[in-house]
């Protein structure tokens, strides 16, 4: 949920900076993001632990909300000023630059998120002893970062 209302605001800043996904970026999440983490959770073994009655947390709650609000504002705040960092430019170059910039942003955001925040358990093993679906986030994790540090150097938005 939080990660849908993200793309949501990145959709937006995009769009109202006329700003609009390329083809490449596109495709960048599809294949680098989507499908290797669809692979990675149908990895997922039941867990070992049966429950004798249902969960008592309810799928809203507050322990939920909190990190849900908390997280959500970080990334409004950390997309905020990538989005309006450095000299205004009427240049496309320039603007489609800081547009690629916000897209890895968002693309790395949801990388750390999907690793951070999804422990699988109860019913599904912990994250931490999949060894696949630990190693196959850590690379797209490290690309990601590589593809918004590349980026953010190359365009001379580093001092």
């Amino acid at each position: 949920m939080s990660l849908l209302y993200l793309a949501y605001i990145s959709l937006m800043f995009l769009v109202t900076r006329c700003l609009f996904l390329s083809d490449i970026q596109t495709l960048h999440i599809d294949i680098f993001i989507i499908v290797p983490f669809m692979y990675l959770i149908s990895n997922f073994n039941r867990s070992d632990s049966l429950y004798s009655s249902h969960p008592t947390n309810s799928i809203l709650g507050f322990s939920d909300l909190i990190p849900f609000f908390s997280s959500t504002l970080m990334q409004i705040l950390i997309i905020s000023f990538f989005c309006f960092y450095g000299h205004k430019s009427e240049k496309i170059t320039e603007i489609s630059k800081a547009g690629t910039l916000v897209f890895f942003v968002s693309s790395f955001q949801s990388v750390f998120n999907g690793i951070y925040l999804s422990d699988c358990t109860p019913h599904r093993e912990s994250i931490f002893t999949n060894k696949k679906i630990l190693i196959f986030g850590l690379l797209i994790f490290f690309l990601n970062f590589m593809l918004l540090f590349l980026t953010y150097s190359a365009y001379g938005f580093c001092g």
